[in-house]
């Protein structure tokens, strides 16, 4: 059976350019706007942009939000991107609302070294896999962020970078997966990436 990926629509996120990047590899996508569009699908993206109050407020309010965590505890395999990353965990320091908990650890603030290493960390960079997996997370992929998931146990990161200091970029705790990195722009590498989250 072919997966059917599901991208969450609450209002924050390029979700055409998840359907153009799942369309280029074959995978039949879907906008989720409304609890009735979950069904049928099989993985679930979150994607995320912006600031990570504003975006938990957005969430909460477009009614996924119950849906999303059932769905989830019943082991559909979920990929967080960006701030949808970070929303996986339990708190940021952007801001003062509760994360998804859903990943143990909390958003960290990015710190700029000097002028080689500025806040926010724009572009590609070399991802570092950590893990078994590591050929699909040790590529070079896109980045736009000034905050980062500091996770609570290691044995959930699949991938580091390093940009003045190291830290993490990837992670996964079953079928949940995170990326700092933004798949959907990160071309080849990303195109692989997804296609790595739809056989989950």
């Amino acid at each position: 059976m072919m997966p059917l990926i599901g991208i969450l629509d609450y209002g924050l996120g390029n979700v055409n350019a998840f359907i153009n990047s799942c369309k280029d590899i074959g995978l039949d996508t879907r906008l989720i706007r409304d609890p009735s569009e979950f069904s049928g699908v099989s993985h679930i993206i979150l994607p995320g942009v912006g600031r990570f109050d504003v975006a938990m407020a957005k969430l909460r309010a477009s009614g996924l939000l119950s849906d999303l965590i059932s769905r989830v505890n019943d082991g559909w395999p979920l990929l967080g991107v960006c701030v949808g990353a970070q929303m996986l965990l339990d708190y940021s320091e952007e801001g003062e609302c509760e994360g998804l908990g859903l990943i143990p650890g909390n958003v960290r603030k990015l710190a700029g070294c000097n002028s080689q290493f500025r806040v926010p960390h724009v572009g590609w960079n070399a991802n570092i896999g950590v893990s078994d997996h590591s050929s699909v997370w040790t590529r070079e992929f896109y980045f736009l962020h000034s905050y980062y998931c500091d996770l609570d146990e290691s044995s959930d990161c699949r991938s580091v970078v390093i940009y003045g200091d190291q830290f993490t970029t990837g992670f996964e705790r079953g079928a949940i997966l995170g990326s700092q990195f933004h798949p959907e722009k990160s071309h080849g590498s990303g195109l692989m990436f997804l296609k790595f989250f739809s056989e989950k």
